[in-house]
């Protein structure tokens, strides 16, 4: 089911731009989050929030970074990224991507932290399959030191409401738990 939800994705972000006339998406970003996780198994959600980021450096390579913080049962975990990204364009309006990063998890509780650190990929799809609406779906994939490695699948959709605003609806379906996110994001250098 999850695999087929995929599909649908990225087959229509791949033909619509050639029916609109939309821009290119855009890797000079911010954006913020809430950020809802149910891990299987512990009847209970982590919530908190999101901060990531992205710098074109030039028309295909940008940097990514991130931090999460979120809670659950009193336990604090905190996710940071730091990576870099390639992106090739295959439409006007769609680009495949490319990203490797390191990133650490850090989990406390009561003054007592353990934390893991690992390097994450993603390959993915982009496209503004119109002047206001734009879709994104990818496989990531992180290995830890310690902790072993998981794979997600993400989809996520995009109003953008002004030039360099948009609200975002995202989530992620991994081993052992689903990822839902709503926030803003804000463009600019465009």
């Amino acid at each position: 089911m999850r695999f087929n939800v995929f599909s649908v994705i990225l087959v229509a972000a791949a033909i619509l731009p050639q029916r609109a006339q939309a821009a290119a998406p855009a890797y000079s970003y911010v954006d913020t989050s809430y950020v809802r996780t149910d891990y299987d198994g512990i009847g209970s959600s982590a919530d908190g929030f999101l901060l990531r980021g992205s710098v074109g450096i030039t028309d295909n390579v940008y940097l990514i970074g991130h931090f999460a913080d979120q809670s659950v049962f009193g336990v604090t975990l905190r996710d940071y990224g730091l990576g870099a990204g390639d992106a090739w364009s295959v439409s006007p309006a769609t680009d495949l991507y490319a990203e490797l990063s390191i990133v650490k998890l850090v989990a406390s509780y009561q003054g007592f932290s353990v934390d893991d650190t690992g390097f994450g990929s993603a390959v993915g799809i982009r496209s503004r399959v119109s002047d206001r609406i734009e879709l994104e779906a990818s496989i990531n994939y992180i290995e830890y030191m310690e902790t072993g490695d998981d794979t997600t699948f993400r989809a996520a959709g995009r109003w953008h409401f002004t030039d360099h605003l948009a609200l975002q609806a995202e989530t992620g379906f991994g081993s052992g738990a689903n990822i839902y996110q709503v926030g803003l994001r804000w463009t600019f250098g465009d």
